[in-house]
């Protein structure tokens, strides 16, 4: 079995023994002239003769070597082809051709060039072979190698000798590159690479902001890889690819001698996100100085992109849209949807009694609020949980739910890391109906979520939230929109969200929600305000906070200040 070897260990031919300074008869190892001063008549006699006798002697070879190779012809055109047949075999990949007119079996061109294709990740190899020179023993060529990196193009040269068995190709390192020495090989050498960070819809880094950073563009390993939030979403567009280089490198130790061919990688491009970082910071400030948990999550109400998402605490799960909540009264945008559905109006009188009974379980109206007969829009506005646990218990079998799936309530992930979405479950009573209906029960959603259904009302269209621009999403229309619209209006003019009926920036729209859970205290509910004001939608929640429109409206109500005093 022969041994593979590397033109590492190839074999070099000692340069041939000089012949300068010597005269044509030191050359042939015959003295210059005898001893003493002869005559000068007969030195250039003797000259004559020496001259005379060596041309007839090198026509005498001359001829020799005419009548046995055909004045050598035939040498040069079978070591012309023997070098063809070895440079041929090279652009086809057969190895075992180029084996076959190498001198020295035990060179293995199966490893020599197989390796140069698998380090350099070639794809092709062209040849162009030159013309035989005047020595008869070295062929030029050209190569163009094709690599998944780049071309790399050279000339080199074949070494051949003649053997008893015809012209072979003498191997060595030199043969496959002519730069290559003893001990070294051909390789790829990686360059440095870069990483970029998601950008908001300006392009501005989103790391300029610790809750985003934290929360949203996540983290990168020790190398370089996404693991988390958008680095790993968004990993192959983040991450740049290093330049390369096709170079002799020493085998040892992998040092580079010498560049032949350099490939420039991809320059790693911020993705743009569609937050905004100046909605994000009023955002961030209107939670500051918030005791426990809080988020504020802000939508465009045309296209459902996310604009901010502050949550406090900074660190740990965001609240902002990576946890669940009971929505509350909140939920009664969607319930007085399927009421509209229905055939109700927005001056539909309907019954706000002090508190109702379904299936012997009793319901009561929040601390304070009106009762009696009233409008939709009135009972809306005041939150009467009464009206409407009533009015939907006369509600057709499933309209609830095949309402609130219309405003996105399907268990759906939102977002393309960890995030919590809208969700209701089919009842089981009619109980767990009323419980629905006021936004308790199985309903369950994330303050982006509640944004994303204020948004819905204000465009009509309800739209999937989501952070990259241009990411295909769900959409579809809104039953009762434009009444939806005024009874939200209303709900800040003339009741329980008149703490953002005085902000600048134009008129706001919205809900409160104060949404029981259990806790320490039988009566501890979080804090709700979602609405929206121009282009705008938002949802404001503080973690047993109480009231909705004491605790969360105010919160709303400084973010929009803050923000346009940012404008």
């Amino acid at each position: 079995m022969s041994r593979p070897v590397d033109p590492a260990d190839g074999r070099y031919e000692a340069d041939p023994r000089s012949q300068d300074g010597l005269s044509p008869a030191e050359a042939w190892g015959q003295p210059d002239h005898a001893p003493g001063v002869p005559e000068p008549g007969r030195r250039r006699r003797g000259t004559v003769v020496l001259l005379a006798v060596l041309a007839v002697f090198l026509g005498a070879l001359a001829w020799v070597a005419f009548t046995l190779f055909g004045g050598g012809g035939d040498d040069r055109a079978e070591a012309t082809a023997a070098a063809t047949r070895f440079l041929t075999a090279w652009q086809a990949g057969d190895h075992a051709g180029m084996q076959a007119v190498v001198e020295d079996p035990t060179d293995d061109m199966r490893y020599v060039y197989g390796g140069l294709a698998e380090r350099l990740h070639v794809t092709g190899v062209r040849v162009r072979p030159g013309e035989l020179d005047a020595t008869g023993t070295r062929l030029p060529f050209e190569v163009t190698l094709t690599l998944e990196a780049g071309t790399v193009r050279y000339a080199g040269a074949v070494d051949l000798v003649e053997t008893r068995s015809g012209w072979r190709v003498r191997f060595t390192a030199r043969t496959v590159h002519p730069s290559l020495g003893r001990g070294q090989r051909l390789d790829l050498v990686e360059g440095a690479s870069s990483r970029a960070v998601p950008l908001d819809r300006r392009g501005t880094p989103l790391t300029e902001d610790t809750d985003l950073k934290v929360n949203i563009v996540g983290s990168v390993d020790g190398e370089g890889e996404g693991t988390s939030g958008l680095q790993r979403v968004l990993d192959d567009r983040l991450q740049g690819t290093s330049g390369t280089s096709a170079a002799v490198v020493d085998a040892a130790t992998g040092a580079v001698v010498e560049r032949i061919a350099s490939f420039s990688g991809r320059k790693p491009a911020g993705v743009r996100t569609t937050f905004d970082l100046r909605i994000q910071e009023a955002a961030g400030e209107a939670l500051a100085g918030i005791e426990g948990a809080a988020a504020l999550a802000v939508v465009d109400v045309r296209t459902g992109e996310v604009r901010a998402l502050a949550g406090r605490p900074v660190s740990g799960t965001s609240p902002a849209f990576a946890r669940q909540y009971p929505p509350g009264s909140t939920f009664k945008i969607v319930t007085a949807a399927a009421l509209l559905q229905a055939g109700s109006g927005t001056g539909t009188t309907v019954d706000c009694p002090e508190s109702i009974a379904i299936e012997g379980r009793r319901f009561h109206n929040y601390s304070g609020a009106p009762s009696g007969r009233m409008s939709l829009t009135r009972a809306f506005s005041v939150s009467c949980n009464t009206a409407f646990i009533g009015e939907a218990d006369r509600l057709p079998d499933g309209a609830l739910v095949r309402t609130a799936r219309a405003f996105g309530f399907d268990g759906t992930q939102p977002l393309p890391i960890a995030s919590i979405g809208g969700d209701i479950a089919e009842p089981s009573s009619r109980a767990g109906s009323a419980l629905d209906a006021i936004g308790q029960g199985t309903v369950t959603v994330s303050p982006l979520h509640m944004a994303s259904v204020a948004a819905a009302v204000a465009g009509g269209t309800w739209h999937q939230p989501h952070v990259l621009r241009g990411a295909r999403h769900a959409s579809h229309p809104v039953p009762g929109a434009p009444a939806l619209r005024a009874m939200m209006r209303s709900a800040v003019t003339s009741g329980t969200g008149s703490a953002v009926s005085r902000v600048p920036g134009g008129p706001v729209s919205g809900k409160t929600g104060s949404a029981e859970y259990e806790g320490e205290s039988p009566d501890a509910t979080h804090a709700w305000f979602v609405g929206w004001q121009r282009d705008l939608a938002f949802a404001v929640l503080v973690e047993g906070g109480g009231s909705g429109g004491e605790t969360a409206a105010p919160i709303a109500a400084d973010f929009l200040r803050l923000l346009a005093d940012r404008s």
